[in-house]
């Protein structure tokens, strides 16, 4: 997503304060942006479910919401892992998927810069 896409508190509907603004920015810092070759390898299998994955999850939800975000990809946080984390719905708790495979695909297509 574009920097302009993501100037919204988690209301995601009020204008960002200063202190929430200056954190979107450093995220934002941190988050890969195309056309970064990593966002196009492939992410490892993840195999070992433990403290370690925890905390990745904890410091990508932690970065997403930051950046005022709905979604991280592990390549976007430049983790060549198969994890994303999501909060589409901003009054629900934030959530990692590991190791998600598509199942079915549509002949719908999009894309955006």
């Amino acid at each position: 997503m574009s920097e302009d896409e993501h100037t919204h508190t988690e209301t995601r509907d009020e204008p960002l304060d200063a202190e929430h603004a200056a954190r979107r920015r450093l995220a934002l810092a941190q988050i890969r942006q195309y056309p970064d070759p990593v966002l196009r390898m492939r992410a490892h299998e993840v195999d070992e479910f433990d403290e370690d994955l925890r905390r990745l999850a904890e410091r990508m939800i932690a970065l997403m919401q930051d950046a005022s975000g709905v979604g991280l990809a592990g390549n976007q946080a430049g983790v060549l892992r198969r994890i994303v984390v999501m909060q589409p719905d901003p009054e629900a708790d934030a959530f990692a998927v590991v190791n998600p495979v598509i199942v079915e695909q549509g002949d719908g297509r999009e894309s955006d810069e």
